[in-house]
């Protein structure tokens, strides 16, 4: 019996492609390449970078509640327009702390529900800009029963903490 050993996935001249398959980079967590943003969070443990490759469509809300973790958005956009239930792109709770670096765009323009928010810090969670744009524009205008437009940006409630040092904001 012969066995084929499948070679490692490298990137010896910094291409961003890989030697072996011919793929690039997708979405990196300390120089392991996951195929969505969403599994390279969950993989991710505390005080790992993630950074972007390519730009990235969500299919649900990315909660962090215990890990601390950097998002080098390296360019990139990461959008959520099928946000249903309306906790935004990130919901950070617990002792767990967002770093969002890299000057990408982070858009929850959203028409599926009444809160179309970026980024949400409550229970103790933290969050820090340090660039990039947050932004919802095209979002639903008003609630589905008429009443005023729910779409706040960023929200900070009960004892989340953001923290803006830098990025540019647009709000719906």
């Amino acid at each position: 019996n012969s066995w084929i050993i499948p070679a490692a996935h490298t990137d010896a001249n910094e291409d961003d492609m890989c030697d072996v398959c011919g793929n690039g980079k997708k979405f990196v967590v300390d120089s392991v390449n996951y195929a969505t943003v969403e599994e390279a969070f969950a993989n991710a443990s505390n005080n790992s970078t993630i950074t972007l490759y390519e730009d990235a469509e969500l299919t649900q809300t990315i909660a962090l509640t215990d890990r601390k973790i950097t998002l080098n958005m390296n360019g990139k956009t990461i959008t959520f327009a099928n946000d249903t239930i309306g906790d935004g792109i990130f919901v950070v709770t617990g002792t767990a702390e967002l770093v969002i670096d890299g000057n990408g765009t982070l858009n929850s323009a959203s028409l599926l529900n009444d809160y179309s928010m970026c980024l949400w810090a409550k229970d103790g969670g933290k969050i820090v800009v340090n660039s990039g744009t947050i932004t919802n524009v095209g979002a639903k205008d008003a609630e589905d029963n008429g009443t005023f437009n729910n779409n706040e940006l960023i929200y900070a409630g009960a004892n989340g903490e953001i923290i803006i040092n830098g990025g540019t904001f647009i709000g719906n």
